[in-house]
């Protein structure tokens, strides 16, 4: 079992899950011999507490600071507003959705079973995700190595423009590795038609 935490916008903060420590034997021998000792039974076995760890939103961005990368590196929340149908690609599922925050709109592909877990309205939390080309589209994915994770519904801010999706992009000419905007494709989706 794992510890998750989401902070709730009052401050306070919902704990979701939990992680037991059972893989630190020397520290569970160091409580041991640091507890006070009763002369007539030494305590044999130390019973472990949770340990919780608090869900890091400190390398959280916004949806405007995305950038193409060939890493698994970006870590954001946002709602879904629209989803796409869903497509089977061999035995593979997969469909586009349209998610946004208060800065900016991107193009979201899920595969396989986060094509039926999220719905339009959920609030997202994207870690390890990666904001690539794939079939010559710009978007956002969770990839091998990244995880989404439903955190909330329908309450969340969101802008429809400018849309990452929609921008050309081009290597920076002092960076190669890094990408520098262009120009606006398009200032919507193309994909989805703006929600009014």
């Amino acid at each position: 079992m794992s510890i998750t935490y989401h902070p709730k916008c009052d401050g306070h903060t919902e704990v979701t899950n939990m992680t037991w420590r059972h893989d630190l034997e020397e520290e569970e021998e160091d409580l041991n011999q640091a507890l006070p000792r009763e002369d007539t039974e030494t305590p044999k076995e130390v019973k472990l507490l949770p340990f919780c760890r608090q869900k890091s939103f400190r390398k959280m961005i916004v949806l405007k600071d995305v950038v193409p990368a060939a890493q698994n590196n970006i870590e954001t929340k946002f709602i879904i507003l629209e989803k796409g149908r869903t497509i089977l690609e061999g035995q593979n599922k997969k469909c586009l959705a349209l998610v946004a925050d208060e800065t900016a709109a991107v193009h979201l592909q899920l595969w396989g079973d986060e094509c039926d877990y999220f719905d339009s309205g959920d609030i997202v939390y994207i870690t390890n995700g990666i904001f690539s080309y794939l079939r010559g589209n710009l978007i956002l994915r969770a990839g091998k190595r990244g995880k989404l994770e439903k955190i909330g519904e329908f309450t969340m801010s969101y802008v429809e423009t400018p849309n990452m999706s929609e921008i050309h992009w081009i290597p920076d000419p002092t960076n190669p590795k890094k990408y520098i905007q262009e120009y606006v494709i398009s200032p919507h989706s193309r994909a989805f038609s703006p929600v009014l």
